[in-house]
């Protein structure tokens, strides 16, 4: 006899919603013991407004507008292994014949630290102060299915906002991310962050023993400027700032700078949606200034960002809305994964170094993939 507790797991559940052929996404927010899957039969082509959103999942592509929501047709919730919660109904939906979804071949034979070196070209010559280069990794498949991969990253990552999204229009990805774009919190409260700068952990276990080179405080202050700037385009004067400080994220540390904002203090109904409209994309993960960066980005990059550097997250949720920025993640295709990771180019930059750490940010995520954290 199969129990309560089997027939309500999340793989059970889940496998009902991909039975249905809806598209879905479970997520798990930063240090919460919350787990949610919202589903629905079809993804909207609109733009994730924050105020006003019914619950519901936002997703917007890095470098495509105006966006995407997944209405919660579908809702349920665990905790701590138990199911606490399900809303709305699951029915089954026609879809087309399923394509295979084979990886893109593999089309520059150019190496990221060559990239680096046209960017940091570029800086020098004055089209821009910073840009963030991205760059591709690809995997086999591993053997387990993508909801063991992702119980995994849940389990590597507590502090991140850590997801899994499926949708015809963007096939499957997981991902963790440790930032924050833009959070709602009753009503009232609006908050951002800038985060830039990364390293190893230090052997000690403890983020604040980090120690911080220039670039890498440059590299930050160039992101926290961005997010400023952006505040004083709707003279919003009215914030609280607090950092910098180094948080860890998995086995990588960050510089990590908050701000927070009382929306009844400055009579701005609109707020969290006029930032969600201006600080994406970041100087985090696109550059400064943001147009001049996004060009060098285009004409660099060989392959499509797709939703890496795009944000995701949930809206309208027990009264929260929080979008993240879309870090650390990967597309996971029939033949192959595409794990997705960059960094900030700045005129001070070393590109021989810019590939290691890029090296070390794809580890963080191959190792969870293949078991190893």
């Amino acid at each position: 006899m199969t129990s309560l507790a089997t027939r309500t797991s999340i793989d059970t559940v889940l496998e009902r919603v991909r039975q249905a052929n809806w598209s879905y996404a479970l997520f798990r927010e930063p240090n919460s013991k919350v787990i949610t899957l919202m589903a629905s039969p079809h993804l909207q082509h609109a733009e994730p407004r924050i105020v006003g959103a019914r619950t519901g999942f936002a997703i917007r592509p890095f470098d495509e507008e105006p966006g995407f929501v997944l209405s919660a047709t579908f809702l349920a919730e665990w905790r701590d292994g138990e199911l606490i919660q399900t809303q709305g109904e699951l029915a089954a939906i026609t879809a087309q014949t399923k394509l295979p979804d084979p990886a893109p071949e593999e089309t520059s034979n150019s190496t990221y630290a060559e990239r680096v070196y046209r960017a940091c070209r570029g800086l020098h010559e004055g089209i821009a102060d910073k840009v963030v280069m991205s760059d591709t990794v690809r995997l086999p498949v591993p053997s387990e299915d993508p909801l063991t991969v992702w119980k995994r990253l849940e389990a590597a990552y507590p502090a991140a906002f850590v997801s899994m999204v499926s949708t015809p229009e963007f096939g499957l990805w997981l991902g963790a991310t440790p930032e924050l774009l833009v959070g709602w919190e009753a009503s009232r409260y609006v908050r951002t962050m800038a985060l830039a700068g990364t390293q190893a952990m230090p052997k000690s276990g403890d983020p604040d023993d980090s120690t911080w080179s220039q670039k890498e405080i440059e590299e930050h202050a160039f992101v926290v400027r961005h997010i400023i700037e952006r505040f004083k385009q709707i003279r919003l004067r009215e914030y609280e700032e607090t950092g910098p400080r180094a948080v860890a994220a998995g086995p990588v540390v960050h510089l990590r700078t908050d701000f927070v904002i009382d929306a009844h203090a400055t009579e701005r109904t609109t707020l969290p949606d006029d930032l969600r409209a201006r600080l994406h994309p970041t100087s985090a993960v696109c550059g400064s200034p943001t147009e001049a960066a996004l060009q060098m980005i285009r004409q660099i990059e060989p392959h499509d960002r797709q939703l890496y550097a795009g944000y995701w997250g949930p809206l309208a949720l027990r009264n929260e809305s929080h979008l993240y920025v879309n870090l650390r993640c990967l597309r996971w295709y029939d033949d192959a994964i595409d794990l997705f990771v960059g960094g900030g180019i700045t005129r001070s930059s070393d590109p021989e170094r810019e590939a290691i750490e890029i090296q070390l940010k794809a580890e963080t995520l191959r190792a969870v993939i293949d078991g190893r954290r």
